[in-house]
C-alpha cells in the first residue's frame, strides 16, 4: 500500500494544478498536485518529521536548510495571484507571500520579520530566551510600516487588489495594492481606535465583530 500523507487543522486555496494547503498549527504551506497522483510536497516551512513556527523570510522547505528556510507562525488563509501565494500570519500579524516559482517568502505587509522563533505559547522568542514585540496595531501604510491585529482572511479581488479581514482586536476590512499599500476599507479608522460591533453603514461607520473570512464578486466589492 502506498504511503499516505497526513495533514494536520488545514486551510486550502486550488490554482492550477495544485493545491495549496496551509497547514495551520504545523506551521506549514503544502502542495498537493492535481495532475499527479495527488501527490503532497511540504514547500514552505520545515520538513516532514518537525515542527518549527517562527518569523523569518527564506527559502522554500526542499531549496533551503535549517538557517535559510522561511518560517511561518499560525495562520488561516490563503489568497494567490499569476504569481504569489499570499499568507495570512495572524500570529505574527503579518501578511507573507510565496513566490509559485521558488518557494522562498517575504512580508508583504506589517512588521519586517525578526528571524526569531515562536514558542507554544505564541511568543516571538529571540536566541537569549528574551519575548519580541510582535509589532500589532492598526497603521494604514506601506509595506513593512503598516500594521494589522492577526489578520485572518484572505481574498484577492479581479482588480489585483488583496482584501484582507484584520480579524482579533482589529474589526475591519483592510485593501492592499499590488505595491504593499494598505488601507482601511470598511470599519472604524485606525485613527480612532479598535471598535467591535454589529452596524450596517458607509465605511468607516460599520461595525465588524471578528471577521474571520471574506470573499470578492466579479465586480470587485469584498
Amino acid at each position: 500500500m502506498p504511503a499516505r500523507a497526513r495533514l494536520y487543522l488545514s486551510y486550502s486555496h486550488a490554482a492550477g494544478e495544485n493545491l495549496y494547503v496551509y497547514e495551520v498549527t504545523n506551521c506549514k504551506i503544502r502542495q498537493v498536485s492535481l495532475t499527479n497522483n495527488y501527490a503532497v510536497t511540504t514547500i514552505v516551512g520545515a520538513p516532514e518529521g518537525s515542527v518549527v513556527c517562527g518569523d523569518r523570510d527564506g527559502l522554500g522547505t526542499q531549496e533551503g536548510d535549517e538557517n535559510t528556510r522561511a518560517l511561518i507562525g499560525y495562520g488561516r488563509d490563503l489568497a494567490i495571484d499569476d504569481n504569489y501565494l499570499y499568507i495570512a500570519d495572524f500570529q505574527t500579524n503579518k501578511i507573507r507571500r510565496m513566490n509559485l516559482v521558488t518557494h522562498s517568502v517575504e512580508v508583504f505587509a506589517g512588521p519586517a520579520s525578526t528571524g526569531d522563533l515562536l514558542n507554544s505559547g505564541g511568543d516571538l522568542i529571540d536566541l537569549e530566551g528574551n519575548e519580541v514585540d510582535r509589532q500589532s496595531g492598526c497603521v494604514d501604510a506601506t509595506g513593512n510600516d503598516a500594521r494589522f491585529i492577526e489578520p485572518m482572511g484572505l481574498d484577492m479581488g479581479p482588480d489585483g487588489i488583496l482584501y484582507v479581514a484584520d480579524t482579533h482586536g482589529g474589526h475591519r476590512i483592510r485593501q492592499v495594492t499590488a505595491a504593499g499599500v494598505v488601507t482601511t476599507l470598511a470599519g472604524p479608522s485606525c485613527a480612532t481606535g479598535s471598535s467591535a460591533g454589529f452596524v450596517d453603514g458607509a465605511a468607516s461607520d460599520a461595525r465588524f465583530n471578528t471577521p474571520g473570512s471574506l470573499s470578492t464578486a466579479p465586480d470587485n466589492s469584498a
